[in-house]
């Protein structure tokens, strides 16, 4: 009795949060929708690339820069801020910039690639919990990576919405790693380091 009325205020915790959410309206291609498991959420840190790995991984092994970028939130997500429907980004949108050095691609490829899920089963009362990482209908993007090739030309991005732990690629090609609870965390420090709020 008490394992049913557990889930049933779980059940209703849930629904509660995901109504208070900020509706997105029409979702961007290739968001990352909450993703729930039995597993645990959290992060742990393993070596499972070396640096020369990671920069062979793509889209960094195409990238002769690494940007990152801010952008101010607008609410009509009818239209991405980026796109490359015209073939290039429109820079203008950037509230700020810095362009990496090998050095700190290497510390960024650290976080994508060797930050992963734990992949702990955590349970109550003998039965599976169950997490979400991310708010599905939440989607407020205000930062992004970017990959730009040889000619200058943005080939691919990443676009960070820390306020709802969600992201989406440019394209479905770019490896980005396991999002695990606190990797939004860490890349949201890793842009104030380098001065992009």
């Amino acid at each position: 009795m008490m394992h049913k009325l557990f889930l049933i205020i779980l059940i209703l915790f849930q629904s509660f949060l995901s109504t208070g959410q900020i509706s997105s309206g029409k979702s961007p291609s290739a968001l990352s929708d909450s993703v729930e498991f039995g597993g645990n959420p959290n992060c742990i840190y393993k070596l499972t690339y070396n640096p020369t790995e990671r920069l062979q991984l793509f889209p960094f092994v195409s990238a002769h820069e690494v940007w990152l970028v801010s952008f101010p939130y607008f609410f009509d997500k009818n239209i991405p801020l980026l796109s490359f429907d015209r073939l290039a980004i429109d820079s203008s949108i950037f509230k700020e910039t810095a362009k990496l050095t090998a050095g700190a691609v290497d510390s960024l490829t650290d976080i994508l690639y060797n930050l992963s899920y734990s992949h702990q089963i955590d349970s109550l009362n003998g039965y599976p919990i169950l997490y979400a990482v991310g708010e599905k209908d939440c989607y407020m993007p205000r930062n992004a990576i970017l990959f730009i090739d040889l000619k200058g030309k943005t080939f691919g991005y990443i676009e960070l919405c820390f306020e709802c732990n969600r992201h989406r690629e440019s394209s479905k090609a770019i490896q980005t790693g396991d999002f695990c609870l606190q990797k939004y965390n860490q890349l949201k420090l890793y842009f104030i380091q380098h001065s992009v709020k």
